[in-house]
């Protein structure tokens, strides 16, 4: 037993070193009041509360608690007593400044002591003295430390900074792990900086762009509303990132064309390269010279080289995805959103013909990239199968890898693998539900080919790629050949033609871009894992983590410090532990991710609710590709699910990568719940000739088996009949 002296406090009460109430290990949360500690504790009185930035101790909150009482010393000096506080020193703070600065980097000492766990002291003031009376960690809190994962940033976070997730759920839509966050974010985020600078865009030149919340990802708003008010006036700019709420104001909130033209000159005379043009050429430059490099080492290689040479080639194959990316930046953020609004704003001001649904027509039917030729070259293979009776009954008789293994078993099936090994050179590093590298690609996981081929057994003549893209090329070119004769027969109407002639090529000629690099960066994002990957076996194999996929959650300078020996193995594992648990939460859609943020906290910025119900019970969200259909609904939750996908079914998912490509010749429609008109299912559903909804929350207001109408024009989805209910 210890027995420990009272403190005659002035002043006391209790610390944490992370904040309970918002799980943020960043902050420092300090409860005070005037007397002894048991006031506070026993919860007879509102302390005061100071909430202090664990880096730097500066404080960034205080507020004034009632304090009406206070416990004392017995003037006996035998046990305490209850006594009124004077009002003069309710009203007071009962810490000056500097001693809230002193207690908590007094907390922060502590806090390192426990190898970095979030602790619960109590404290007591006495005289000029601070007593450390008592520390235990913090229970009942799941913190996931990640503000951790973004200590890689070199821009202080604003405080009063919006962030949104709109962002991130156009291209990340599963689950994060804070290792591809740190990479990719970092990759991101340094040409973010170089191209506001390049611009001249000096408000934004050193702000943070990205930030990691329970695994996922969320930008900056503030940041982009300046970026697009810089870029292009406001019939152009793009509002997707913009919140509603701010929509009205900023259509009003006009830029200088002749600021803008300074800015095109500026970028055609400094870097010529990434003008208009400059940038394709020098992105297909790397897309065509560079797939070596972009594959990187050989397993073999990486277990060669030491440790430092192995850290050494992880940041060369990060730095390699960030240079890619200066390559395509400009066209990405700025000149073909802006082409995009620029043909909007012809279509509308110009074209006054009867077809109202020509936007999407004029943008579908893109021959040649890779995700088609990924997709003919994976349909050949099907073939191959469908008309082979051994292949066929070994398909059903074999599942995933097995399959693969009992083809090594007569002429035939080798015969199969040798040109499914030729697919793999070609197309090894796709086939995954997601961009994060935690996701498996098609060479890690025969499962992915083997659910393709069985789906493609089912899919049809219709559905051939061969026949799809032939109607989608004629259905482009009668849009096109419509819109040209009707601007053709308006006053200065060759003018107008050849206006809308060159923009439309000019998207054209980005949307093909789009797949392309998109294959190219996947290659790169393989070898990334690959390297990463390396480490992570031997940190499991030196038993610094419990699981050989441990690494994944940790950030890239928070596995550097366990693979160098410098940080605590305990609170990596705690770490890792939580942050599982949270990733696989939001993979499994049990967890949902707030759509804007402000300081930690949930921001309603929606005009309107995430969907409206209409009179007739309809639910309308976004039409991403025309037409209509009812069908059976399939609620599909994830990518490993998709073997339930049935012909003729109607596709309700989160999202969609290329590894859902084999389900689309089977579907007839396709309800997302993030994305846009260039999600990767918008896009494939009007390559497809499929009709198509972007509805936020449709896995959970659409109930799998129900019979639906989707309505690709007008983004009404409407509830047909409700699935028959089980028999209790």
């Amino acid at each position: 037993m210890i027995i420990q002296q009272m403190v005659a406090a002035e002043v006391s009460g209790v610390m944490f070193t992370a904040n309970p109430m918002s799980s943020r290990t960043d902050e420092i949360v300090i409860n005070a009041s005037w007397g002894l500690g048991e006031g506070i504790v026993s919860g007879i009185l509102t302390p005061d509360q100071y909430v202090v930035a664990l880096e730097t101790l500066d404080i960034k909150q205080q507020t004034v608690g009632d304090k009406e009482v206070q416990v004392i010393r017995a003037p006996n000096g035998i046990g305490t007593i209850t006594s009124t506080v004077p009002h003069s020193l309710r009203e007071a703070l009962s810490l000056s400044a500097p001693k809230a600065m002193a207690l908590a980097e007094l907390g922060r000492e502590v806090m390192t002591f426990y190898e970095g766990f979030p602790q619960d002291i109590e404290w007591a003031l006495a005289g000029d003295q601070l007593y450390l009376l008592q520390s235990r960690p913090i229970t009942g809190v799941e913190f996931t430390w990640d503000e951790d994962v973004d200590a890689w940033h070199t821009a202080p976070e604003d405080e009063n900074t919006v962030w949104t997730h709109i962002w991130c759920e156009q291209f990340l839509t599963g689950g994060i792990t804070p290792l591809f966050s740190s990479l990719r974010a970092w990759e991101c985020e340094v040409n973010w900086t170089y191209f506001a600078k390049l611009y001249g865009f000096d408000e934004i030149t050193n702000v943070r762009w990205f930030k990691y919340r329970r695994a996922t990802w969320y930008f900056n708003a503030d940041a982009e509303k300046i970026w697009q008010k810089l870029m292009w006036p406001a019939a152009l700019r793009d509002l997707t990132n913009i919140p509603p709420a701010w929509q009205a104001d900023y259509a009003r909130d006009e830029t200088s064309l002749i600021d803008v033209a300074r800015m095109w000159i500026r970028l055609h005379v400094m870097e010529p390269k990434h003008g208009l043009y400059g940038w394709f050429h020098n992105t297909y430059a790397w897309i065509d010279g560079k797939i070596e490099e972009a594959n990187g080492p050989s397993d073999e290689q990486l277990r060669r080289l030491s440790d430092a040479a192995l850290k050494r080639q992880c940041d060369k194959s990060s730095q390699m995805v960030a240079d890619f990316f200066e390559t395509l930046w400009p066209g990405f953020s700025w000149i073909a959103p802006g082409a995009l609004g620029l043909l909007n704003v012809l279509l509308t001001k110009w074209y006054d013909g009867s077809s109202p649904n020509l936007f999407q027509d004029l943008i579908a039917g893109l021959p040649d990239t890779a995700l088609v030729t990924e997709t003919n070259d994976l349909w050949k293979l099907a073939d191959i199968i469908t008309h082979s009776k051994r292949l066929s009954a070994c398909l059903n008789e074999h599942r995933d890898a097995e399959f693969f293994a009992a083809l090594k078993e007569f002429e035939e099936g080798r015969a199969f693998l040798t040109k499914y090994a030729a697919f793999l050179t070609a197309h090894s590093h796709r086939g995954h539900q997601d961009r994060d590298i935690y996701y498996k690609r098609r060479v890690e996981d025969p499962q992915i080919d083997y659910l393709a081929f069985r789906a493609l057994q089912n899919a049809g003549e219709a559905n051939r790629p061969e026949n799809l893209e032939a109607r989608l090329l004629a259905r482009r070119k009668a849009a096109t050949d419509e819109v040209m004769q009707n601007l053709s027969a308006q006053p200065l109407g060759g003018v107008k033609a050849e206006i809308f002639k060159m923009v439309l090529n000019y998207i054209l000629r980005f949307l093909k871009f789009r797949d392309d690099e998109r294959h190219f960066l996947d290659r790169m994002t393989l070898q990334k894992k690959h390297v990463f990957s390396e480490i992570g076996r031997r940190v499991h194999q030196r038993g610094l983590v419990a699981n050989l996929d441990d690494f994944f959650f940790l950030a890239k300078h928070e596995l550097y410090a366990l693979f160098d020996g410098h940080a605590s193995q305990a609170l990596c594992r705690a770490k890792i532990e939580a942050r599982r648990r949270v990733f696989e939460r939001r993979n499994a859609r049990l967890e949902h991710a707030p759509t804007y943020l402000q300081a930690g906290m949930t921001l309603n910025l929606d005009n309107n609710s995430d969907q409206i119900t209409l009179v007739d019970g309809a639910l309308r969200g976004v039409g991403t590709s025309r037409g209509e259909v009812t069908g059976r609904a399939r609620v599909v939750r994830s990518m490993k699910e998709i073997g339930r996908v049935e012909k003729d079914d109607i596709l309700i998912c989160n999202s969609t990568d290329p590894g859902w490509m084999p389900v689309f010749p089977l579907i007839k429609g396709l309800v997302l719940e993030t994305g846009g008109m260039l999600a990767h299912g918008a896009c494939l559903s009007r390559e497809y000739g499929l009709p198509a909804v972007q509805l936020r929350n449709a896995i959970q207001l659409i109930a799998d088996g129900s019979v639906i109408t989707v309505n690709g024009d007008s983004g009404e989805i409407i509830i047909v009949e409700e699935p028959e209910k089980e028999a209790a």
